[in-house]
């Protein structure tokens, strides 16, 4: 079963804190990990306020999500000059988007303001990095098998089966979080390690910069 969605409200409780505003590619794993992220800091002393916009719609271009982005600023009149920050988080998916489009779509984050948290190839990879340093768990040839990412069936990709060899009862729908959250600093420390190109705007090679999204809610959480 789905988590509650609950509204966004600027009320004058959560004025003073810090809002991140997280847009999805994936309807599902990446959205259930979000909102249980942001339940395990609900329960902190935190300065933020974290908003995981829900979608209506199957699309899941990286244009289509900063369309949602747009619609949020707009509807609560969100301006650069605030705190607030507000992340992508997507896909490269090379089975489906061009090089080129993913630039055209770096560069529109970078001209609105928007951070881009991407996965190459996928969210999976972020999930993986909980358990194993992908880095150094895996061959050469084994990395290049989870860069490319295949399918091994009709539903499972090499990333998927990876997950659910070191995730007992693994479920896309609904990822679980308590499994999940005792590794997360974890995650972090070896997703920045395999930012081989922190200077580009997205990883280039097998990465993901989820590590930054997910850092300053914990930073930020505690402060």
């Amino acid at each position: 079963m789905g988590r509650e969605r609950r509204p966004y409200t600027r009320t004058s409780e959560v004025r003073d804190a810090r809002l991140f505003a997280i847009v999805t590619e994936g309807q599902k794993t990446e959205y259930e990990y979000f909102l249980g992220l942001r339940e395990h800091l609900d329960g902190e002393p935190t300065r933020i306020h974290v908003k995981v916009l829900e979608r209506e719609e199957s699309n899941s271009s990286p244009k289509y999500i900063i369309g949602l982005m747009d619609e949020f600023v707009e509807k609560h009149q969100l301006t650069l000059d605030d705190d607030d920050e507000l992340w992508l988080v997507i896909d490269r998916d090379a089975q489906s988007w061009g090089e080129g489009q993913i630039s055209e779509v770096a560069q529109e984050c970078f001209q609105k303001g928007y951070s881009l948290a991407l996965s190459n190839p996928c969210f999976e990879l972020w999930l993986l990095l909980h358990w194993r340093d992908v880095d150094s768990y895996y061959s050469t040839e084994e990395k290049e098998e989870l860069f490319l990412n295949k399918k091994i069936s009709s539903s499972r990709t090499v990333l998927k089966r990876e997950v659910g060899l070191v995730m007992t009862g693994y479920n896309p729908s609904n990822p679980d979080m308590g499994k999940l959250l005792p590794f997360i600093k974890d995650a972090v420390e070896r997703a920045r390690a395999l930012d081989i190109n922190p200077a580009h705007r997205w990883p280039l090679s097998l990465g993901t910069r989820v590590y930054l999204l997910v850092e300053k809610l914990l930073v930020y959480a505690k402060s």
